[in-house]
C-alpha cells in the first residue's frame, strides 16, 4: 500500500491535495486549443466528520471550472439549518509523484462554500476517508493514510 504521512498539530491533521481541471473538462479545452490552467496545492484538514470533501469556492477560480449541481449539506457552523453548496467537477490526487504516491480521483465532484481560513483551505471528506485506512498516532503527534 501506497502511503501519505502528516503531522498532527493543534488545529488535527492537515494534509495537501493537488487539484486540477477534470479529464472531461480538460479533454474539451485541448480540444477547443485552449491552455489548460495550472493545478492548485490546497491544504485539507483531514475530517471523519465531515460527510464529503469540501474546499473554500475563491480557491477554484484560478482553474475556470463552472459547478454542474448544488447540494445542502449541514455543519456546525450552520446551526442546524441547511446551507448550500456548489458542486464542482475537478482531479484531486493525493499524494506525490515524486515518491510514488500519488493517488488521483479524476473526475471527483468536491463541495465548494465559503469557509472561513482557519490554516486550512477545506475538508478532507469522508468520500475519500472512507476509501483509506488512518492510522492516528496521538502520542507521537502522526497521521498516516495508507490507501492502495
Amino acid at each position: 500500500m501506497r502511503r501519505l504521512t502528516s503531522r498532527i498539530g493543534p488545529i488535527g491533521a492537515l494534509v495537501d491535495v493537488e487539484i486540477g481541471v477534470a479529464k472531461p473538462n480538460r479533454h474539451a479545452l485541448v480540444r477547443a486549443g485552449q491552455a489548460l490552467p495550472p493545478s492548485i496545492v490546497l491544504t485539507l484538514l483531514v475530517d471523519t466528520g465531515a460527510s464529503h470533501t469540501f474546499v473554500d469556492a475563491s480557491r477554484l477560480a484560478s482553474l475556470g471550472i463552472s459547478p454542474i449541481d448544488s447540494c445542502q449539506y449541514h455543519s456546525s457552523s450552520t446551526q442546524g439549518v441547511a446551507a448550500e453548496c456548489d458542486v464542482y467537477p475537478v482531479s484531486l490526487a493525493l499524494g506525490t509523484l515524486a515518491d510514488q504516491n500519488l493517488w488521483r480521483f479524476d473526475p471527483f465532484k468536491i463541495m465548494a462554500t465559503a469557509l472561513r481560513e482557519h490554516g486550512h483551505h477545506g475538508l478532507l471528506g469522508r468520500d475519500i476517508l472512507d476509501l483509506v485506512q488512518l492510522d492516528w498516532n496521538g502520542p507521537t503527534g502522526s497521521l498516516v493514510i495508507l490507501y492502495p
